[in-house]
């Protein structure tokens, strides 16, 4: 039996090995390279959790593009949403190019609305997300997330950028929080 990681105060259990998940990224990164391959591709990737997730799967796309970040928050070092979302996006040229969004996971929704909701403004071609993990159990907004690289339940998990009050973001693997506690 594989042990628990301690981070913090609270035990994770092995959940997701990294060969699914890149399975999975693959598998994800073929479907919008066959979408995107003749038109003008955008990034905009959601910082911090989506950075290990967007350099994989972006590489595996392998289509030239431009790549902006933006800071979008909801969680600030808890583990639940506060479900006020702050956005920090900086000058970004999308006006008729096609913007995909990258997500490290989707729950409630909310940041993902905001985000497309602003994105507004600036005219794009069109707006799509694409995500690693999805808790539909938790989706309040009304979203369309057309990319998912897995739906779990939900449950708070931890890995692959993802992290639990700014630990764990290094793990290779998903992590999901046990029962245990100190």
């Amino acid at each position: 039996m594989i042990e628990p990681i301690h981070i913090k105060d609270k035990y994770f259990e092995k959940y997701i090995s990294e060969s699914e998940i890149y399975s999975l990224l693959v598998e994800m990164a073929s479907k919008i390279k066959s979408d995107y391959q003749s038109k003008d591709i955008v990034y905009l990737v959601v910082l911090k959790g989506a950075f290990i997730f967007a350099s994989d799967i972006i590489r595996e796309i392998g289509i030239e593009s431009e790549v902006f970040f933006i800071n979008a928050s909801s969680y600030k070092s808890g583990l639940i949403s506060s479900g006020n979302v702050e956005l920090q996006i900086g000058p970004i040229n999308v006006e008729r190019r096609d913007i995909l969004i990258i997500e490290d996971i989707v729950d409630s929704g909310r940041t993902m609305s905001a985000l497309i909701k602003d994105l507004e403004k600036y005219k794009p071609n069109s707006v799509e997300i694409a995500t690693f993990f999805s808790k539909p159990e938790e989706r309040v907004a009304d979203i369309r997330v057309k990319y998912i690289g897995i739906e779990i339940p939900s449950k708070f998990v931890i890995g692959y950028g993802l992290d639990y009050a700014e630990q764990g973001r290094y793990l290779k693997d998903i992590y999901v929080l046990t029962n245990h506690s100190i």
